[in-house]
């Protein structure tokens, strides 16, 4: 699986790839890259983040298997994870953006690679129509009824 900077993956999407952000619904309320979608890879339970059982139905209700995804979250590490678990149940044309919105720092807080954002990116905080989370929660499990 590839994984690309932020203006990579900005070249990507002029080509037609898919954004999808991987992060919290209010972390992608507060800002995500023009035009994505919102799957998170984790959501929030009693006690920890639990990793989001319905993802792969979800993402695929959202893009299908065929689709080419940029897959994204905060800095890197949720969306390397859901990128390999969607390439591993079947979808053909993932990438990980590395940096995320947020980029990547060291440990004494330096940037070591630009995010989305940090690069000047657009950014919204609507998402645009069936693209947010709670639309394509309810699009996955109308889909998956018998």
């Amino acid at each position: 699986m590839q994984r690309v900077s932020a203006r990579e993956a900005a070249a990507l999407i002029e080509r037609g790839y898919a954004y999808l952000d991987v992060r919290t619904a209010p972390e992608f309320a507060e800002g995500h890259p023009r035009g994505a979608y919102n799957v998170p890879w984790v959501t929030p339970g009693e006690r920890e983040m639990t990793r989001n059982p319905a993802f792969v139905q979800q993402v695929t209700a959202a893009l299908g298997k065929e689709a080419s995804i940029v897959v994204g979250c905060a800095s890197g590490v949720r969306s390397l994870e859901a990128a390999l678990h969607l390439a591993e149940h079947g979808f053909l044309h993932v990438c990980e953006q590395r940096a995320g919105m947020s980029g990547v720092r060291d440990a004494f807080g330096r940037s070591t690679e630009r995010g989305w954002r940090d690069e000047g990116f657009p950014v919204d905080t609507e998402p645009q129509p069936m693209r947010s989370h709670e639309e394509i929660a309810a699009r996955a499990s109308i889909h998956s009824v018998p």
